[in-house]
């Protein structure tokens, strides 16, 4: 019966292939076999560009003045393909396609389990309005994609967002900044003291959300914070039209 079960399972799923063939979410080619990313077709996949690790020391790190991060990487270009991919995590309730996009780009970001072997890692918390409405945190899932075997579970309760910030897009950096600033919440500090951390977020762009959190952590004595993300620009000058704004326009963090 049980074998029978299975033979069933496999002729219904052929079939339903055979009446509706997967077509590539962005592209919408058919796809013939099956790929790393489920719904992406393997034309789309080899347009993803992988970044070389000094791209977000030079693009990003370089700008924060003051940095609380001490390295910052991050696996694909956020081009359009990523941002169908991004699109779909985020608004089409496709939590399993952020699990695989985190185990893609472990690919990318090789020796991962080696470099972090004793360290926490957490991801940027949603508020819990939008994890309410999204029903799980991106951002999470893809931690759990980079990270298959972490050196402890993770815990999305250790770091979390207590209050609900307006969307980034259309703000420039220090606009970026002032508004995640004191947005985040440490709930068992005695688990940050003396640790190394590895933050892990779906995109970064100037680097405000990672370095808020960054500074939060060393604040509770956090000897090391490292941030990994799926994506970022490959311009992020051009693409946002970042300006070099003084810090104390708003008053924010100092290295102090």
């Amino acid at each position: 019966m049980h074998r029978l079960y299975h033979h069933l399972q496999d002729l219904t799923s052929g079939l339903h292939d055979l009446l509706f063939p997967p077509v590539c979410l962005h592209c919408e080619q058919l796809i013939e076999a099956e790929t790393p990313l489920p719904g992406f077709c393997p034309a789309c996949l080899a347009a993803l560009e992988t970044l070389p690790e000094t791209h977000t020391r030079t693009e990003i790190l370089a700008r924060l003045e003051p940095c609380f991060i001490d390295d910052l990487r991050a696996a694909f270009g956020f081009e359009e393909v990523m941002r169908s991919v991004l699109h779909h995590i985020k608004y089409q309730q496709m939590p399993g396609l952020a699990l695989a996009a985190g185990q893609y780009a472990a690919a990318a970001l090789p020796d991962l389990a080696d470099a972090y072997s004793d360290a926490l890692v957490l991801p940027v918390p949603i508020h819990p309005v939008r994890r309410k409405e999204r029903a799980y945190n991106q951002s999470a899932l893809i931690a759990r994609g980079l990270f298959q075997h972490p050196p402890e579970p993770i815990d999305e309760r250790l770091l979390c967002r207590r209050r609900h910030t307006p969307t980034q897009t259309h703000l420039n950096r220090v606009q970026r900044q002032f508004n995640v600033k004191e947005a985040f919440e440490v709930t068992i500090p005695s688990r940050i003291k003396g640790r190394r951390v590895v933050l892990v977020d779906d995109v970064v762009t100037t680097g405000a959300t990672l370095n808020e959190c960054a500074w939060l952590l060393k604040s509770h004595e956090a000897v090391e914070v490292t941030a990994l993300a799926l994506a970022t620009p490959l311009d992020i000058t051009a693409e946002f039209g970042l300006r070099n704004d003084t810090n104390s326009e708003f008053g924010l963090r100092s290295a102090e």
